[in-house]
């Protein structure tokens, strides 16, 4: 028989290898379970304006707005609307503003309409709207967007 006696199994840069997949795997899995698990803890309230639209006509002027909850948190309706007739370089006031689909869940639209006075809109003019609120958890939210008045 022969003195030597040969070792049988894995080498040991192979073990390192297997081990150090293994980890990577391992950390991975973990990072991806973490970030889902704590990525819904986090809340944004956020509105988009998905239409703004000035209509001015012969007796009065009619805007048209649309918004849409880009968020994760139930927006409650908006505290105050600024309407700004940029080409003229005034504020104007709305009369009242009644939104229809607040308080708003993820995802979903609101829209309002309301009328100004003939002098309010011209057509040609171009027109700014500022919207801010709070979110169901005391978060606040502004939007703004431009349109040009049409006939």
């Amino acid at each position: 028989m022969n003195g030597k006696r040969k070792k049988l199994g894995i080498s040991t840069v192979l073990i390192s290898v297997l081990l150090i997949v293994i980890a990577l795997v391992f950390v991975g899995l973990l990072y991806a379970f973490g970030r889902g698990l704590f990525g819904g803890l986090s809340t944004t309230a956020s509105l988009e304006v998905v239409k703004f639209d000035i209509t001015a006509g012969a007796g009065k002027g009619v805007v048209l707005i649309e918004v849409k909850n880009s968020g994760n948190v139930r927006l409650n309706a908006p505290s105050s609307i600024t309407l700004r007739d940029i080409t003229a370089g005034q504020d104007i006031t709305p009369q009242s503003v009644t939104w229809n689909g607040f308080p708003l869940n993820a995802g979903q639209n609101a829209y309002t309409t309301f009328e100004l006075d003939p002098n309010q809109a011209i057509a040609g003019h171009q027109y700014s709207v500022v919207i801010v609120g709070t979110a169901e958890n005391g978060a606040s939210y502004s939007v703004s967007a431009s349109t040009v008045a049409h006939p």
